[in-house]
């Protein structure tokens, strides 16, 4: 008698270390495409979880040659992603998308790197004033491990499944904005 194979299901944490903002509805376009991008989401209140069988959990593949993530490395990845939905995050956003055009254009083998370098330039002393981890960690303290995690996320942001997810964001965004722009016109038209 043959032993039916059952897969081994892991259950990571994808919960921001600040709250999503109810109020911020860019946010809630990244952390809605996040967690689809991550695998099956088990909601809880505001506490995100995901569950998939090991091997085949999408986040291996974001994490890539870096190896395995534990629990900590995917809220600091998920952190991170809510952030890009805020206005400082868009805003950065923007600044390596642009850094992104460049390299394709003018080096292509470092494209890859854009949003890497864009981090670089916006956590230096002359940056934002505030470094950018605190605006994504909140109160809690950062590692070393940390760091690191926020830049394999950032590097995969740089390749085609992070472009990828980057444009279908930028996408919904976009659609929101013109849908919240035809609604302050109907209110505004006079009657």
């Amino acid at each position: 008698m043959t032993e039916e194979y059952q897969p081994e299901i892991v259950i990571w944490e994808f919960t921001p270390f600040i709250p999503l903002r109810h109020d911020s509805p860019i946010e809630a376009i990244f952390m809605k495409n996040w967690l689809k991008r991550v695998g099956k989401e088990v909601q809880t209140n505001d506490v995100y979880f995901i569950e998939n069988e090991r091997n085949t959990f999408p986040i291996i593949k974001i994490f890539g040659r870096w190896g395995y993530p534990d629990t900590r490395a995917t809220r600091v990845a998920t952190s991170l992603i809510n952030w890009l939905g805020s206005p400082i995050g868009t805003g950065f956003v923007e600044q390596a998308q642009s850094m992104f055009e460049l390299l394709n254009k003018h080096r292509p083998h470092e494209k890859q790197n854009a949003y890497i370098i864009e981090w670089g330039i916006k956590n230096s002393p002359d940056g934002l004033g505030k470094p950018l981890r605190q605006h994504i960690m909140g109160d809690e303290q950062l590692t070393l491990a940390d760091v690191k995690n926020m830049e394999k996320i950032l590097h995969w942001l740089g390749g085609e499944d992070g472009q990828n997810f980057i444009q279908t964001c930028l996408q919904e965004r976009d659609v929101y904005f013109r849908q919240q722009r035809q609604v302050r016109l109907h209110h505004a038209a006079p009657k």
